[in-house]
């Protein structure tokens, strides 16, 4: 972290570039088989991840400069935000405000799924990806549930590309 006048500019007014340079990282960062939040995940999940390739800072972008984008899809904020974990959803590492609520891009692990992507008040909400054992989804969420456009892909190839609505395929 840069110094400014001798003294440190602290978490929050960390440089930009810097925060980017941190959530690239993160979210290029392979699983490990036991996660920093301390939950372990399964090999399956870890394969497919990286089958996937991860879920880019600038894929995400991409999405948020489409104008057919929802407008649910909040911006990527760097300011007043650090990375850390989420204290209520320990599960959660990404950039979290003040108090420790997810609040922008980060991943949230579990045993049984991974996600990439956008956070609100610490639910999925903005565009990201799940990956559980038997399918994995792409697209905008709200809420924590799937809402927007988005795809889902089962592991045996089946295809729902179109709009969600909280969680239940709605078509195109």
């Amino acid at each position: 972290m840069s110094k400014m006048g001798g003294t440190s500019p602290g978490p929050f007014r960390q440089k930009v570039s810097e925060k980017q340079a941190e959530l690239r990282n993160l979210l290029n960062e392979e699983p490990k088989k036991k996660s920093a939040t301390g939950y372990s995940i399964s090999d399956q999940l870890r394969t497919k991840w990286k089958k996937l390739g991860p879920l880019s800072m600038d894929l995400i972008e991409k999405h948020l400069s489409d104008k057919n984008s929802s407008p649910d899809v909040p911006p990527i904020k760097f300011d007043h935000l650090i990375l850390g974990q989420s204290k209520a959803q320990p599960q959660i590492i990404g950039q979290v405000d003040k108090e420790g609520i997810a609040q922008g891009l980060g991943k949230k692990i579990s045993p049984y799924s991974l996600y990439e992507g956008q956070f609100l008040n610490d639910k999925r909400h903005g565009y990201g990806r799940v990956i559980y054992n038997s399918f994995y989804y792409v697209g905008e969420w709200k809420n924590d549930r799937q809402h927007g456009k988005g795809m889902q892909v089962d592991f045996k190839g089946v295809v729902q590309e179109g709009k969600w609505d909280k969680n239940n395929f709605v078509g195109e």
